[in-house]
Protein backbone atom coordinates (compact mmCIF):
# COMPACT_ATOMS: atom_id res chain seq x y z
CA UNK A 1 0.00 0.00 0.00
CA UNK A 2 0.95 3.49 -0.91
CA UNK A 3 1.17 6.47 0.45
CA UNK A 4 -1.54 9.03 -0.64
CA UNK A 5 0.82 12.39 0.17
CA UNK A 6 4.30 11.09 -0.80
CA UNK A 7 3.78 8.02 -2.62
CA UNK A 8 5.91 6.01 -0.41
CA UNK A 9 5.35 2.47 0.35
CA UNK A 10 3.33 1.87 3.35
CA UNK A 11 2.79 -1.76 3.98
CA UNK A 12 3.40 -4.91 2.38
CA UNK A 13 -0.21 -6.61 2.92
CA UNK A 14 0.31 -10.62 2.94
CA UNK A 15 -2.68 -13.01 3.21
CA UNK A 16 -3.43 -15.60 0.36
CA UNK A 17 -1.85 -18.62 -0.74
CA UNK A 18 -1.77 -18.17 -4.35
CA UNK A 19 -2.65 -15.19 -6.92
CA UNK A 20 -4.35 -12.00 -6.55
CA UNK A 21 -6.74 -11.54 -8.93
CA UNK A 22 -8.14 -8.63 -8.18
CA UNK A 23 -8.68 -5.58 -5.65
CA UNK A 24 -11.45 -2.60 -5.00
CA UNK A 25 -10.40 0.27 -2.87
CA UNK A 26 -12.99 2.08 -0.97
CA UNK A 27 -11.66 5.13 1.43
CA UNK A 28 -9.39 3.54 3.90
CA UNK A 29 -10.93 0.14 2.81
CA UNK A 30 -9.29 -2.61 0.42
CA UNK A 31 -10.74 -5.66 -0.63
CA UNK A 32 -8.31 -8.01 -2.42
CA UNK A 33 -9.83 -11.74 -4.26
CA UNK A 34 -7.85 -14.51 -5.36
CA UNK A 35 -7.46 -18.12 -7.09
CA UNK A 36 -7.65 -19.28 -3.50
CA UNK A 37 -11.19 -19.26 -3.03
CA UNK A 38 -11.25 -16.35 -0.66
CA UNK A 39 -11.31 -12.47 -0.39
CA UNK A 40 -9.78 -10.16 2.27
CA UNK A 41 -10.18 -7.27 3.39
CA UNK A 42 -7.70 -4.79 4.73
CA UNK A 43 -7.29 -1.50 6.65
CA UNK A 44 -4.36 0.15 4.21
CA UNK A 45 -3.76 2.55 7.24
CA UNK A 46 -2.96 0.28 9.52
CA UNK A 47 -1.86 -2.20 7.17
CA UNK A 48 -3.80 -4.91 9.00
CA UNK A 49 -6.22 -7.77 7.29
CA UNK A 50 -9.39 -7.01 9.01
CA UNK A 51 -10.99 -10.67 7.70
CA UNK A 52 -10.54 -13.13 5.54
CA UNK A 53 -13.84 -14.54 3.96
CA UNK A 54 -14.20 -18.04 1.86
CA UNK A 55 -17.51 -19.48 0.41
CA UNK A 56 -17.20 -19.96 -3.11
CA UNK A 57 -16.27 -23.59 -4.18
CA UNK A 58 -13.59 -22.37 -7.12
CA UNK A 59 -11.06 -19.45 -7.33
CA UNK A 60 -12.67 -15.83 -7.38
CA UNK A 61 -11.79 -13.47 -10.48
CA UNK A 62 -12.94 -9.90 -9.69
CA UNK A 63 -14.51 -7.78 -7.30
CA UNK A 64 -16.22 -4.60 -6.89
CA UNK A 65 -17.26 -3.01 -3.26
CA UNK A 66 -19.43 -0.24 -2.69
CA UNK A 67 -18.17 0.44 1.26
CA UNK A 68 -20.91 -2.15 2.83
CA UNK A 69 -21.02 -5.23 0.21
CA UNK A 70 -18.56 -6.76 -1.76
CA UNK A 71 -19.64 -8.34 -4.69
CA UNK A 72 -17.59 -11.76 -5.77
CA UNK A 73 -17.06 -13.64 -9.19
CA UNK A 74 -15.89 -16.49 -9.32
CA UNK A 75 -15.26 -19.38 -11.69
CA UNK A 76 -18.18 -21.61 -9.75
CA UNK A 77 -19.94 -19.51 -12.56
CA UNK A 78 -21.55 -17.31 -9.33
CA UNK A 79 -21.33 -13.82 -8.08
CA UNK A 80 -21.81 -14.32 -4.56
CA UNK A 81 -22.75 -10.50 -2.26
CA UNK A 82 -21.00 -9.91 1.21
CA UNK A 83 -21.83 -7.61 4.35
CA UNK A 84 -17.66 -6.05 4.20
CA UNK A 85 -18.53 -5.97 8.42
CA UNK A 86 -19.65 -9.34 8.96
CA UNK A 87 -18.10 -11.41 6.11
CA UNK A 88 -21.44 -13.13 5.56
CA UNK A 89 -23.12 -14.11 2.17
CA UNK A 90 -26.07 -12.13 1.95
CA UNK A 91 -26.76 -13.51 -1.51
CA UNK A 92 -25.70 -15.22 -4.95
CA UNK A 93 -26.78 -14.50 -8.19
CA UNK A 94 -26.81 -17.31 -10.48
CA UNK A 95 -26.99 -17.17 -14.40
CA UNK A 96 -23.80 -17.23 -15.70
CA UNK A 97 -22.62 -20.53 -17.31
CA UNK A 98 -18.67 -20.30 -16.82
CA UNK A 99 -16.31 -17.87 -15.24
CA UNK A 100 -17.61 -14.78 -13.63
CA UNK A 101 -14.00 -12.43 -15.35
CA UNK A 102 -15.20 -8.83 -14.65
CA UNK A 103 -17.91 -6.77 -12.40
CA UNK A 104 -18.73 -3.49 -12.12
CA UNK A 105 -21.30 -1.59 -10.00
CA UNK A 106 -22.33 1.93 -10.12
CA UNK A 107 -24.23 2.09 -7.25
CA UNK A 108 -27.65 1.05 -8.99
CA UNK A 109 -26.91 -1.94 -11.73
CA UNK A 110 -24.49 -4.52 -10.76
CA UNK A 111 -23.29 -5.77 -14.07
CA UNK A 112 -20.76 -8.93 -14.93
CA UNK A 113 -19.09 -10.55 -18.08
CA UNK A 114 -18.32 -13.74 -18.12
CA UNK A 115 -16.43 -16.67 -20.20
CA UNK A 116 -20.12 -17.87 -21.33
CA UNK A 117 -19.68 -14.86 -23.59
CA UNK A 118 -22.92 -13.10 -21.84
CA UNK A 119 -23.11 -9.88 -19.72
CA UNK A 120 -25.48 -9.97 -17.58
CA UNK A 121 -27.24 -6.56 -15.66
CA UNK A 122 -28.61 -7.34 -11.99
CA UNK A 123 -30.27 -5.41 -9.64
CA UNK A 124 -28.57 -6.29 -6.28
CA UNK A 125 -30.72 -4.64 -4.07
CA UNK A 126 -33.55 -7.66 -5.02
CA UNK A 127 -30.50 -10.20 -6.34
CA UNK A 128 -32.74 -10.15 -9.38
CA UNK A 129 -31.24 -10.55 -13.11
CA UNK A 130 -32.92 -8.14 -15.48
CA UNK A 131 -31.14 -8.13 -18.35
CA UNK A 132 -28.81 -10.59 -19.99
CA UNK A 133 -26.41 -9.70 -23.66
CA UNK A 134 -25.36 -12.05 -25.76
CA UNK A 135 -24.10 -12.96 -29.30
CA UNK A 136 -21.69 -10.39 -28.71
CA UNK A 137 -18.36 -11.84 -28.60
CA UNK A 138 -17.31 -15.59 -30.19
CA UNK A 139 -14.10 -15.96 -28.36
CA UNK A 140 -13.15 -15.91 -24.56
Amino acid sequence: VWSRETWRQLHVLQGHRVAVNGIALRGDILVSVSGDRTFCVWDVIQGTRLRVVSGHSRGIACVQFDGRRVFTGSSDCTIRIWDVNTGECIGTLQGHKDLVRSLDYDGRWLISGSYDHTICIWDPDTQRMVATLSNGHDHR
